[in-house]
């Protein structure tokens, strides 16, 4: 399969451009819609500023990221509570555009404490406002909004995540070089005639103009249970092509620092890594991110110092590293 024509439309404008492009691309595999949306909708009393409303609540997350992001807060009656305004009315507020937040943590469900849950609200609420600042202000705009899908299978998730890194890898590299999905490992030189090679597949196979092997990389939108197919697939590649890196695209949250530290691939990118490192960071922080990271800025400036610090890069990174590789034979 290859990424719909509709969808080619929306990556190509982005093909190397950082945030943009994980934007786009977090766009069309969104997770689910977490449970917890209508958490957004934070009560305020009449004669209250919105920060004083998130003060009294103690909530976990800044409603500053969603205004940061280009979202407008109404009270019950639809009058803005930008800029300090206070409400005319009690009740719960509303955000426009409405905000989708992605069930990226399936660690922490319904029957979590009441800590948990904050610390997964505000982890949802820091990556829909990261998603969204990411992109170019004329894609934010209605009639030209880029907004996430709607619900997906994980099968088809992890497809079409697959087709679209296919795309941004093929847009990318130099003419001349290919990019091939489910390549069968028989196929490659030094795994051909090998009985113990059986019938797996590689992910995506990058082939430059001279024919060569340059690396083989593996799609993984979410990180879960199947590394076992994917150790016994690196095991052949490993003993007869040593010489071939091994890596791994992601876009997984929850478990971040696992696969930054300690993923059995010989390297890995991450489809959004400041978002994920903001994430981790809202995780990780011993006091309230609301009052720690009080602007979306200040929030995506943390994120990406994590992501520096795990050395977790995004796909901008992976197609300099592949233009970049093995030049002498």
């Amino acid at each position: 399969m290859a990424l719909e024509e509709d969808h080619q439309a929306l990556v190509a404008p982005f093909v190397g451009a950082g945030p943009a492009l994980a934007a786009v691309g977090f766009a069309l595999c969104w997770p689910n819609d977490s449970a917890w949306a209508d958490a957004v909708n934070i009560v305020v009393h009449a004669g209250e500023q919105l920060e004083e409303a998130a003060s009294r609540l103690d909530i976990g997350w800044s409603p500053q990221w969603f205004i940061d992001a280009g979202h407008q807060p109404l009270d019950v009656q639809g009058y803005s509570l930008l800029d300090g305004a206070v409400a005319k009315s009690s009740g719960p507020i509303s955000w426009t555009p409405k905000p989708r937040l992605p069930r990226v943590d399936d660690q922490t469900g319904p029957d979590a404490g009441a800590k948990a849950k904050a610390r997964r609200i505000a982890g949802e609420v820091a990556v829909s406002a990261l998603w969204r600042k990411s992109l170019p202000r004329e894609y934010r705009r209605d009639g030209n909004e880029i907004r996430p899908v709607g619900v997906l299978d994980r099968n088809t998730r992890g497809t079409r995540f697959k087709d679209f890194l296919v795309y941004v890898l093929q847009s990318g590299l130099p003419g001349g070089w290919r990019v091939e999905p489910e390549v069968h490992l028989t196929h490659i030189r030094g795994l051909h005639m090998r009985k113990d090679v059986g019938e797996r597949r590689s992910d995506i196979a990058v082939i430059d103009d001279g024919n060569r092997l340059v690396a083989v990389i593996s799609s993984k939108f979410t990180w879960r249970s199947d590394r076992g197919t994917e150790a016994a697939q690196m095991v052949p590649l490993k003993q007869y092509r040593p010489d071939v890196p091994y890596a791994m695209v992601t876009a997984e949250h929850a478990r971040v620092r696992v696969v930054a530290r300690e993923s059995i691939e010989d390297s890995v990118y991450h489809l959004c890594p400041h978002i994920a490192g903001a994430w981790r960071t809202i995780y990780d922080s011993p006091t309230s991110p609301r009052v720690a990271y009080p602007s979306l800025a200040r929030l995506e400036e943390a994120g990406r110092a994590w992501a520096l610090n795990a050395d977790l890069t995004g796909l901008p990174e992976l197609l300099a590293d592949l233009r970049n590789s093995g030049t002498i034979l």
